[in-house]
């Protein structure tokens, strides 16, 4: 079998599908008469492969899938005579979020249609971004009673892996480091897929390897991660176009595509971007208030891009997209759109498993100098509050970060928070020039095995860690790292 038989980063993948957990209440809702069906979710989780799973696995029953798109000019008109030509079998309109309006009240009627025919000739599928399900309620209340809405998410850590394995097995091989390519998918199958590929090539596997064993392969997730990222240069243009939308002395709408890049869904809601970062609140209320034509399905922007008036939401709108915009290098975008950096601001982000509490409250004291001097602002989840949005607050402190320090030990490395939002992130951050990492060992860990940390020297003299020093030459290691990053920072 061939490698990109295997790892697809386009169409429906084979090998290497991975049932969701709704996977057969989704095929049942599909198999009953006349009841619609919505599947909603961020862009790059699957939710056209699973349709097409489904439909492949109960062919018979279904009486054949097609799929019209709002993307194509063609279909919209299709979709907009459906109402009156009727259709058989299993219709997915795909990117309705990108119709017209008076053409998805249209079809909203129709489905209602189907739902009360005594004998439905055909089932109408609606494929869009989060909150599909609810947005046709609010155009119809009761169409509710009348369809099931699937809700797909980011895939699972296991799910990933489960992908990988899947693909391991098929091509007879072994990745050394399986659980970084997981990691740095970021809950995306699409982007494993596009990942292990770009790891299997480079290490020159074509086909399923001989033997009776698997055939080990060496992961370079940095340099896949680079050749990734060169394969889906051709959203650079919206990237820009999207960069450029306010004035030349302004940076909110590169602040916003970050705000996009760490969200778990690809997807933020303007009026809590403003609420959380009211120094944006004006250009955001201004480029945002008419938007233009670039919008459109058809535009330079909307390619990739998705604003809905109606909720205020702005959604990342293709697979790739978010985990380019993770990688993306924010100086060079600036570059490319005339614009530069108001401020870099000096802050800290302290990476750490709560079982070492008790090193992070020495390395505290060691910043704290530099706290009270007020030329470093040092961050760690004790500053989240009661009440807080604590994946929002870490998210805008990875946002800032221009240093990391990593209290490394075996917990570190097992924390699967850890290992899947906060290190992919920093490292990411790190690969653009954006963040300084700065490894401390606290405990023996696997950290020299593990290739995307392994690459930065940690502050411990000859590698001893934290605990098996005696005190006084532990304090000296943390004092240590408090005078690097006295000597990395910009005058105040």
């Amino acid at each position: 079998m061939r490698m990109e038989e295997v790892f697809r980063t386009a169409g429906v993948p084979d090998v290497t599908f991975v049932e969701p957990t709704e996977y057969l209440a989704f095929r049942i809702a599909l198999r009953s008469p006349g009841i619609g069906v919505v599947l909603e979710g961020p862009a790059g989780i699957g939710k056209t492969t699973l349709l097409r799973w489904a439909a492949r696995q109960d062919a018979e029953l279904l009486g054949g899938l097609r799929t019209y798109t709002a993307r194509r000019p063609a279909d919209v008109e299709r979709l907009r005579r459906l109402p009156q030509t009727g259709h058989r079998g299993v219709l997915a309109v795909d990117d309705f979020h990108h119709l017209p309006q008076d053409v998805q009240r249209a079809l909203v009627d129709h489905m209602k249609r189907l739902a009360d025919a005594a004998d439905p000739p055909g089932k109408l599928v609606i494929i869009g971004i989060p909150d599909t399900g609810r947005g046709l309620v609010a155009r119809s209340s009761d169409i509710g009673l009348r369809t099931r809405v699937f809700t797909l998410g980011y895939a699972g850590y296991d799910q990933v892996l489960q992908l990988i394995t899947k693909g391991e097995v098929a091509l007879n091989i072994s990745f050394d480091a399986k659980a970084e390519i997981a990691g740095a998918a970021g809950g995306s199958l699409a982007t494993a897929q596009s990942l292990c590929q770009a790891v299997a090539a480079l290490a020159g596997i074509e086909e399923t390897m001989p033997g009776d064993r698997p055939a080990a392969v060496r992961v370079d997730l940095a340099t896949a991660r680079a050749w990734a990222m060169r394969q889906m240069r051709y959203f650079e243009p919206a990237i820009e176009a999207f960069a450029a939308l306010d004035r030349p002395d302004e940076t909110a709408c590169v602040e916003l595509l970050a705000e996009l890049a760490a969200s778990p869904t690809g997807t933020v809601t303007l009026d809590d971007v403003r609420r959380r970062r009211p120094a944006l609140d004006g250009t955001i209320g201004r480029v945002f208030a008419r938007p233009g034509p670039g919008f459109g399905p058809h535009g330079e922007i909307g390619r990739y891009f998705h604003y809905d008036a109606r909720s205020r939401r702005l959604s990342a709108d293709d697979p790739q997209l978010v985990f380019y915009l993770r990688h993306l290098d924010r100086a060079a975008l600036l570059t490319a759109v005339g614009k530069q950096e108001a401020n870099q601001r000096q802050s800290a982000f302290v990476c750490y498993s709560h079982r070492d509490s008790y090193w992070l409250d020495r390395l505290l004291v060691h910043l704290n100098p530099l706290e009270r001097a007020g030329v470093l602002d040092v961050w760690s989840d004790r500053r989240i509050g009661l009440g807080d949005d604590w994946r929002r607050r870490i998210s805008d402190a990875l946002n800032a970060a221009r240093f990391a320090v990593l209290l490394v030990s075996a917990d570190f490395l097992a924390s699967e928070f850890i290992r899947t939002v906060e290190l992919p992130r920093l490292l990411a951050a790190a690969e653009r020039g954006g963040c300084r990492i700065l490894p401390v060992l606290v405990s023996v860990s696997q950290y020299e095995a593990t290739p995307d940390l392994a690459r930065y020297q940690y502050a411990n003299p000859g590698g001893k860690t934290l605990k098996a020093l005696d005190e006084e030459a532990a304090e000296e290691v943390l004092d240590g790292v408090a005078r690097v990053l006295a000597g990395l920072l910009d005058p105040p």
